[in-house]
């Protein structure tokens, strides 16, 4: 029992070698994939691979399309559940792809005779919206600098205030005192 272990060398294991490269390419095209450990997605998107390149903007308002979209709020019925016994059963948000179709059909794809949405895409969407707000939002303050400035430069006048000269209260009392003399005037006539 006073034997000391002595230095064991690591058994080759030739078997392994093929095994780890084959997972350390699996891993390093997942991680590519993938985006990294983080979990996020990477396309590939540089414009040296791409042609026929248009703005989403261009020639179609993606306000209005985002406005013919519905958010919805949702669960999966039993037909989901008996394809997919794993789905998770919690009420789920998202976009009806046949709505999505009519706008957006480069969003939208058959799997296993289902619509399915690519939501990755969708975000592209949004963007151009938010471009087409922030693009709004300056043509409507120019309008309202536009008319504060001419409001500044062309006051209205103030009701109650000077009608002739005389402040309204004068006017009205004027006016009482000149009809009132012209009553007692036909009454004095009248009564001679």
């Amino acid at each position: 029992m006073g034997e000391e272990k002595k230095d064991k060398k690591p058994r080759k294991r030739p078997y392994l070698k093929p095994m780890l490269v084959a997972y350390t390419a699996l891993l390093g095209t997942v991680l590519e994939k993938s985006g990294g450990l983080a979990g996020g997605t990477t396309t590939t998107s540089d414009v040296s691979l791409k042609k026929d390149v248009q703005n989403l903007g261009q020639g179609t308002r993606v306000l209005a399309s985002l406005g013919a979209l519905r958010g919805v709020y949702y669960f999966w019925n039993e037909k989901y559940l008996k394809l997919n016994p794993q789905a998770d059963k919690r009420r789920q948000l998202g976009l009806i792809a046949q709505d999505l179709e009519k706008h957006y059909p480069e969003l939208v794809s058959r799997k296993d005779g289902f619509l399915a949405v690519d939501y990755s895409r969708f975000s592209v969407v949004l963007l151009e919206a938010i471009k087409q707000l922030i693009e709004e939002n300056k043509m409507t303050r120019a309008r309202v600098s536009a008319l504060e400035a001419m409001i500044l430069a062309n006051p209205p006048q103030p009701r109650g205030r000077p009608v002739d000269g005389l402040d309204l209260a004068e006017n009205v009392a004027q006016k009482r005192k000149a009809k009132a003399t012209r009553i007692r005037g036909n009454l004095s006539s009248v009564s001679r």
